[in-house]
C-alpha cells in the first residue's frame, strides 16, 4: 500500500504526465517541430557533408576525443553502428533537447573553453545534463534541422566542417550566424528499422472496467506563500489536518486515490506515514 500512496498523493504543486505511444505513433513526431522523445534513438546526417551520418569519436585521444565527426556512409539504417547512434531526451517544454552517445553513454557537450579551430567542438564527453550539453533543435522547411548550441558569445549553430583536413574533415562545432548546408541535419529516426532502438514508452494500457471509488483531493496551500493558512505549517501537523478530513478509521479505509496539491518534499514523509496510520495499510 506504501507504494501505492506514493504513487497516487500528489505531494507537489507540478503535475505529470506520461503520454503512451505506439512504434507508429513515436515515428510520427518526425511531422512535429521537434520531435518529442524520452529516450528514442536518432542518427544525425549532414546534408553538408554529403549526406555522411555524424560519428562519435571515441578512438580519438586528446582534446579531440569523442568529437562529433560527419564520416560515416551506409547503405541502409542496419548498418549504422553505436558510435552513429544518439539517444534524444527532450528538456524544458520541448524547448531543447540532448544527445547522449550510445557508443560511451556521455552527452554531447559544447566546448565553450576551447580555443582556436577547436572552439565550440561538439565532443560526447558530459555525464550530466547541463547548459553545456543542451541543443535546441530548429526544423527548416525541407524538412531538415538546424542545431543551436549556447556558446561564450551567444547562441550558434552546429556546423560540419567539410573543409577541414584529414582525420578533423566533418568534425561538428558550433560557430553558425545562419542556416546553409554545413547547419543542416536529418534527424533520422532509427526503432523504424531495429525496434530495440525504441525508447522506454509503455504499451497503451487497456481501458480500466468502469467503477465507482472514493477519492479525495484538497489544496492544502502548504508552502511558503504566507497567505496561505497552512503557511510553513511542520509535517505532522499537517498530516493531522489532511487524515481529520477522511473522516473515521473505516471511513479513511475506502478511499482508493488522495491528491494533495501544494506541498514541501519535507512534508511527504510525515504526511505518508500519517496515511497509513490513518488507513490502517503500511
Amino acid at each position: 500500500m506504501r507504494q501505492a500512496v506514493r504513487r497516487l498523493a500528489v505531494l507537489c504543486s507540478a503535475l505529470f504526465a506520461v503520454m503512451a505511444m505506439t512504434p507508429a505513433q513515436a515515428h510520427a513526431v518526425e511531422s512535429r517541430p521537434v520531435p518529442v522523445t524520452a529516450s528514442d534513438k536518432y542518427a544525425l546526417r549532414s546534408v553538408g557533408a554529403g549526406n555522411l551520418y555524424v560519428s562519435v569519436e571515441v578512438s580519438k585521444t586528446g582534446s579531440g576525443e569523442a568529437m562529433l565527426r560527419a564520416r560515416t556512409s551506409a547503405a541502409s539504417l542496419a548498418d549504422l553502428g553505436s558510435w552513429e547512434k544518439f539517444t534524444l531526451h527532450t528538456d524544458d517544454k520541448g524547448v531543447t533537447t540532448t544527445l547522449r552517445s550510445e557508443a560511451n553513454g556521455n552527452y554531447v557537450t559544447t566546448e565553450r573553453g576551447y580555443t582556436g579551430s577547436y572552439q565550440n567542438l561538439l565532443r560526447a564527453r558530459g555525464t550530466t545534463s547541463g547548459d553545456g550539453e543542451k541543443l535546441t533543435l530548429e526544423k527548416q522547411t525541407d524538412g531538415t534541422y538546424a542545431l543551436k548550441a549556447a556558446t561564450n558569445d551567444g547562441y550558434r549553430y552546429v556546423t560540419a566542417e567539410v573543409q577541414d583536413p584529414g582525420a578533423d574533415a566533418g568534425l561538428l562545432r558550433a560557430r553558425g550566424t545562419s542556416v546553409g548546408s554545413w547547419q543542416k541535419f536529418h534527424l533520422v529516426y532509427l526503432a523504424e528499422e531495429n525496434a530495440s532502438d525504441l525508447g522506454g514508452r509503455p504499451s497503451p494500457a487497456s481501458p480500466a472496467p468502469a467503477a465507482d471509488f472514493r477519492v479525495m483531493s484538497w489544496n492544502v496551500c502548504a508552502n511558503h506563500n504566507s497567505a496561505c493558512g497552512n503557511h510553513r505549517v511542520e509535517g505532522a501537523d499537517l498530516g493531522a489536518q489532511i487524515t481529520g478530513r477522511m473522516g473515521t478509521d473505516a471511513e479513511a479505509r475506502t478511499y482508493r486515490a488522495v491528491f494533495l496539491q501544494e506541498m514541501c518534499e519535507s512534508h511527504a514523509k510525515p504526511v505518508e506515514t500519517a496515511l497509513e496510520a490513518k488507513t490502517g495499510t503500511g
